[in-house]
């Protein structure tokens, strides 16, 4: 299936931009078709990350912290990234002692606290981040855990999202994000 916005998407990307990286794109043989709007996100360096949609209409993500395989919920109204409070010690994180503030959201306010991380990966794409917020989500892991077929460890936000410039193509299923600096994308 073609996607029809890609105007848009020269919008979004700058219109010299989106356009070189378009013109490098090769249609299928015999066909004279403009590109799908993830080949063209590919063309601009874009990597592109498998999602898997639950019933709910939740996107989930796999995720490694610290080395270790986790599934996160990728949630655009989440300001920041958030683990589980009780998985932090499955990941090698440490909480600082006592809250450091509060989160408001869906399920009220809580307590949050910052954790150092080593390494946050969504799929195989590298993210800046050197810390993210430890809460009580078990009103999002309750809800989820049984229809995600694994725990859910918490919550992609926004800070990964706008740093890395993402993109969700919600029909088929896929995240897009900016690699880090030098280095290569991955999925396309």
């Amino acid at each position: 299936m073609r996607v029809p916005a890609l105007p848009a998407l020269a919008a979004l990307f700058g219109s010299a931009s989106f356009l070189g990286a378009c013109a490098s794109i090769q249609p299928q043989a015999g066909t004279a078709a403009a590109p799908t709007a993830a080949q063209a996100l590919c063309a601009l360096g874009y990597s592109q990350i498998p999602l898997r949609t639950l019933p709910t209409g939740h996107h989930i993500a796999n995720v490694t912290v610290n080395g270790r395989p986790a599934t996160f919920v990728v949630d655009t109204g989440a300001g920041r990234t958030v683990i589980h409070r009780p998985h932090t010690e499955t990941f090698g994180l440490a909480v600082a002692r006592g809250p450091q503030g509060t989160a408001i959201g869906a399920g009220g306010a809580t307590a949050i606290n910052q954790v150092r991380v080593n390494e946050f990966t969504i799929a195989s794409t590298r993210t800046a981040q050197s810390s993210i917020f430890a809460m009580d989500l078990s009103h999002v892991v309750q809800a989820l855990d049984p229809i995600a077929g694994s725990p859910v460890h918490g919550i992609v936000g926004q800070d990964i999202m706008q740093a890395q410039q993402a993109i969700i193509d919600v029909q088929h299923e896929r995240l897009y994000l900016k690699p880090l600096g030098g280095e290569r994308q991955t999925g396309c």
